[in-house]
């Protein structure tokens, strides 16, 4: 996601009750994330209550991009994720607009677990396959790469096509000087490489799928790592907040602020 969603957010300073909750784990930080993205689409606007959607943060638009990007494949309708059998409680759309603030509000120094925490909760949420979610972002990320590759190579087809026109126009005038000949083509090599170095394009550079979309191109194994990290996080920056205000852990939520 481009924006900045910390940028969306602020410290908390109201809190939501849960008496279930007496202490802040991982695994309690992943169970919550997965209940999350089940009411997601409840309250993003795509389905349920219409009440929702007028005050909708760009944090939830966002991460509702990010799930219509998990279930839609290119050139097909998008996969819409299951719909819960009924619509969320009050009680549950505020849970799960506490949960789906953390990764924006604890992990802005940490986006590739953050992002590895979203997807995997909403492939827990949906019952979509993880290891074929990161296997068709791995394709995504090399057909892109492949296109850049192309594209360079593009330019630098059509550089030394107008390098290539210019020096034919002037050997055409030189009219058999072989002196001039000589000269246009040794001005034509060095055009030629100072537009090319000019482009960045001296070397068409092997574009990897990493850098073609950074952050997102990850194994089930590292995925697996990075959101029980993520989780691990949570639950520290969770404890700090709370040593700090003197809330209990069970009263922790975030506050979140829509932009216009």
């Amino acid at each position: 996601m481009s924006r900045n969603l910390a940028a969306d957010l602020r410290e908390p300073d109201d809190f939501i009750s849960d008496p279930l909750q007496d202490a802040w784990t991982p695994e309690l930080v992943l169970e919550r994330m997965v209940e999350a993205f089940e009411i997601l689409p409840h309250i993003s606007g795509t389905v349920g209550p219409g009440r929702f959607t007028t005050t909708w943060p760009a944090v939830f638009r966002d991460l509702s991009m990010l799930v219509g990007e998990l279930f839609s494949d290119p050139g097909k309708d998008p996969e819409p994720p299951p719909i819960r059998p009924r619509p969320p409680t009050a009680d549950e759309v505020a849970r799960a607009e506490e949960a789906l603030c953390w990764p924006a509000l604890y992990l802005a120094d940490m986006p590739k677990a953050a992002d590895a925490l979203n997807v995997w909760a909403a492939c827990k949420a949906s019952g979509r396959s993880i290891r074929k979610t990161m296997e068709d972002r791995c394709r995504r990320a090399t057909a892109r790469a492949q296109m850049t590759e192309l594209k360079q190579k593009a330019k630098r087809r059509r550089i030394a096509a107008g390098v290539a026109a210019w020096a034919n126009a002037e050997i055409a005038k030189a009219a058999g000087d072989q002196a001039r000949v000589d000269q246009v083509k040794a001005e034509a090599h060095d055009r030629l490489r100072d537009e090319l170095e000019k482009a960045d394009l001296i070397v068409v550079r092997l574009i990897t799928p990493e850098e073609a979309m950074p952050g997102i191109v990850m194994s089930k194994d590292s995925l697996d790592w990075q959101r029980y990290r993520a989780a691990e996080q949570i639950v520290a920056r969770l404890a700090r907040h709370h040593s700090g205000s003197g809330a209990s852990p069970s009263s922790l939520s975030t506050q979140i602020l829509s932009i216009s």
